[in-house]
């Protein structure tokens, strides 16, 4: 078969444009960490100017913290390497995943309920892609929930041979036309957001040769499902 220059072309600026994002994840975790210690040393200081500049210096980190972020979910979007597929139980890693974030739920208030069936054979994924994806999906279960002391619910079920992993929250849920925007690159409703947490999840889905669906409704929550075929093939 002859080579797909379109795909080469894109090969080779996904490499330069990813190369540019790792050099300046350097800097800007530098930056963060100045900021820190910057933030620590007027943190002593207990007059107006003390207070005006703590303000100062955490929107200077928020908004650090954020780009990172960026950079971390295009790193990820762009990365030329082969999926590193092995045998993975979904249950096991959606556990994992939940006891990881522990601390984060408690601290919104947020029940998790789970109904993982253990009779699925493992599938053959990227562990550590699908963990990321899997993180993305809570995170956003989170955010979407708020304060609003809410619940999570995780199932897992095969149908047609491929595993179905399926993430409800009772959060703000959205509108339709949210919906048709939300695999959109850089779109986001956060003003946190980065914009490619989602987009980086349906990229691993495909490249699994899976799918990631979404229903949600406006104040009534939102189910995200992740469909992998049990043989982890990769589409591109």
């Amino acid at each position: 078969m002859a080579p797909d220059p379109f795909q080469d072309k894109f090969a080779q600026w996904s490499a330069l444009v990813g190369g540019l994002a790792h050099e300046l994840k350097n800097p800007l975790s530098t930056m963060n960490l100045n900021l820190q210690l910057l933030r620590e040393d007027w943190a002593e200081e207990r007059g107006p100017l003390g207070h005006r500049s703590i303000r100062k210096i955490d929107v200077m980190l928020q908004e650090s913290e954020r780009l990172e972020q960026m950079l971390s979910d295009f790193l990820r979007l762009t990365s030329p390497a082969p999926l590193d597929l092995k045998s993975v139980d979904p249950s096991n890693l959606i556990e994992d995943v939940f006891g990881f974030m522990n601390s984060e739920l408690l601290k919104n208030n947020i029940n998790v309920e789970m109904q993982l069936d253990r009779n699925l054979d493992p599938i053959l994924a990227d562990e550590n892609l699908l963990r990321q994806a899997l993180l993305n999906l809570v995170k956003n279960a989170i955010d979407a929930i708020g304060d609003n002391h809410g619940s999570i619910s995780v199932f897992t079920r095969e149908v047609e041979d491929a595993i179905h992993i399926e993430i409800i929250d009772t959060g703000c849920g959205m509108s339709d036309e949210t919906l048709e925007q939300i695999f959109t690159y850089y779109f986001s409703t956060k003003s946190t957001g980065t914009g490619l947490g989602l987009p980086m999840v349906q990229r691993l889905a495909v490249q699994h040769g899976g799918e990631i669906r979404c229903e949600s409704s406006l104040g009534r929550g939102t189910k995200f499902t992740l469909v992998l075929p049990r043989n982890g093939s990769n589409s591109e």
